[in-house]
């Protein structure tokens, strides 16, 4: 394992401890190539909607990894829900564009797969719910959100208007 002494990389095996204090690993001290894609951090600019209650969709976007590669991940215009659903890459199927869907959390965990985001059923009038966990768009129905969760000191001013 390398670390930074003073400015230069020191491996600490080769290290004599009598020498002192050691800095903190460096930024980049641990390589993202040197780990499979599905264990680099990760990001996914899939942007998803609620179509109806029981339905999602999703457009064509990428999964970019720490060491730069990228992943496309192909639209679905209409998926079914049928209870809560786990959507996550497979890089290792043979179609890895496709964004696998699965009930079973187990089945989005292993080698090559990474969680991408998760879709439930809304509630009855409600459309359903889904978060794409790899990026900052969330969709909430009144289902999700505590009964005045949200008050008027909370809402910057004229952020909601009759219009939005």
């Amino acid at each position: 394992m390398t670390f930074e002494k003073a400015g230069r990389p020191v491996d600490i095996t080769q290290m004599d401890l009598e020498e002192g204090p050691i800095n903190r690993p460096s930024v980049g001290a641990v390589i993202p190539a040197a780990l499979a894609r599905s264990l680099q951090p990760f990001i996914c600019n899939v942007v998803f909607a609620s179509v109806d209650q029981d339905h999602i969709s999703w457009a064509a976007g990428t999964v970019t990894f720490a060491d730069g590669g990228t992943q496309a991940i192909a639209l679905n215009a209409s998926q079914v829900l049928t209870a809560t659903h786990y959507l996550y890459f497979d890089l290792n199927h043979a179609s890895p564009t496709v964004l696998k869907i699965s009930t079973t959390y187990s089945d989005c965990v292993g080698e090559g797969k990474g969680l991408i985001a998760v879709a439930k059923i809304g509630s009855a009038g409600q459309k359903a719910y889904v978060q794409n966990l790899a990026l900052t768009n969330i969709f909430i129905n009144s289902t999700n959100v505590l009964a005045n969760a949200i008050t008027e000191p909370a809402i910057l001013a004229s952020a909601v208007t009759p219009v939005k």
